[in-house]
Parts: structure tokens; sequence; C-alpha cells
């Protein structure tokens, strides 16, 4: 078969050419080499742009920004980012094979949040809707397969945890000191926030209790001590604080 003389980007190319020269009832008579050249650029075009058509595998130095063009792309050097447009399949993947987020083009994940990264380690397909968005249709929530985990990058020692709608890294333990507290008695904790506390107040040798009237919760996270003459100015108080979920 001959090297194809013609070769179409999308689906409307290809229909356009059929269409025009490959005429079945048309005023002129259609010779071999035309139609062996509309039927070379169909198989040119399906070896290119079907999902498992030739694999691309980038290796990225770091400074470089790349426009992928292939539907499946393995990242082995990160680059510095990542962008895509259009193809015939409105879908891409991506599997980042390097220790680094690569930053990329904005997609909605499973949880319906803005990433704009492809995580480390990480295989992700993205499909465009109707509506324009780009969005991640592979670990879908409640699909069986579970989610994706965060970027461990930065987050060594740390436990994964939830809030009931999306995934992060957190500590279950916190150790608390005076030098912790904003003002006398007010303790923020920011990965806190969405959880209820157990908290242990080492100085009295014992839990201390929300019900009891010894601490409220902080708005945002964190704890107010509420026990008569407490004052965290007035010492190095211990405070061991455990997260618990929402719910027994």
């Amino acid at each position: 078969m001959p090297i194809p003389s013609e070769t179409y980007s999308t689906m409307t190319q290809l229909v356009n050419a059929i269409n025009t020269k490959v005429i079945p009832n048309g005023m002129r008579e259609i010779d071999g080499e035309e139609l062996n050249n509309v039927l070379n650029g169909i198989c040119t075009f399906i070896v290119n742009y079907t999902v498992n058509g030739n694999l691309s595998v980038i290796n990225s130095s770091s400074g470089s920004v790349v426009t992928v063009t292939k539907p499946i792309t393995i990242f082995t050097g990160a680059p510095t980012s990542i962008a895509w447009v259009d193809n015939v399949q409105n879908e891409y993947y991506f599997v980042n094979g390097t220790g680094f987020d690569i930053p990329s083009s904005p997609y909605l994940d499973q949880y319906e949040n803005t990433q704009t990264v492809i995580p480390l380690r990480t295989a992700i397909h993205i499909a465009k809707a109707t509506n324009g968005a780009w969005i991640q249709v592979n670990n879908l929530q409640g699909s069986g397969s579970g989610g994706s985990l965060p970027s461990q990058t930065g987050n060594g020692g740390k436990f994964l945890t939830t809030n009931g709608t999306s995934a992060s890294w957190g500590a279950p333990h916190i150790s608390i000191t005076s030098g912790n507290f904003s003002n006398a008695t007010d303790c923020p904790i920011t990965s806190a926030q969405y959880n209820t506390l157990s908290i242990f107040f080492s100085e009295y040798g014992r839990f201390i209790y929300e019900d009891a009237g010894e601490w409220t919760p902080l708005v945002g996270g964190g704890f107010t001590i509420t026990i008569a003459g407490f004052d965290s100015t007035l010492g190095n108080f211990h405070f061991e604080v455990f997260l618990k979920p929402l719910t027994p």
C-alpha cells in the first residue's frame, strides 16, 4: 500500500474529503489513485486518533511547556506545565510517572473541585462535557474503585482523612502548649476545622469535656478553655488533642 498523500486531523476533515472527492453519482470518474489516497488517509487517521493509537512518552526537562497531541501520554520527566486541545474523542489519558505534581490546564476532579495539576505517580482520564468543562472520569466517587489520593508531597508522616467531601492529609493527634493559644483562653487549630475533639489536659491529669462545660469549639477549628480561672499566659500548659469523627 503506498504512502498516503493526504492526512486528516479531525473527523470533519475526513468526512469532507470523502464527500468532496469520492462522489458515487458525480459527473467525474473516480480514479484508483484518488480513492487510494482517501483510504490511506482513513487508515492513518484511525492509527493517530484512536485512544490506543500511538502512545506518547514525554521525557520533558524543567522549564518546558507541553501541549499534548496524543490521546495517551506518559510523562517520565516533569515539564513546567501541560495543556491540551480538543481532539477526536474529546478525552485524554495522562500518566504522571514522575515524583512531582505537573501543573496543567484546569479540569474538574471526582469531587467537582477544580484541579490544576496532574498528581505525581497518578494516571487520570479526562473528558470534555457538553458544557465545555474537562472532567476527570476515572476514580469517580461511588464507582467502586475509590478516589485518587491527594498529593503526598510535603505530607510525610500524616494520615489520610476526609471531611465527608474531599480527602486530605492530617494528623489525628496534636500536642498543644500555651504558646499555641491566641489569647488567655482561645487555641485555634486549622486542621481540626471539620472535626470534633477529645482533649487531654496534662496538668489536670485527665480529659476535659465539652459537655461538662470545660471547653467549647472555636469557629474555624480549635477550642476555648472555659474552666474557671484558666489563663494560658500564667504558665506553660500542655494539652493532647485527638481528632474524632463528627459522629460516633
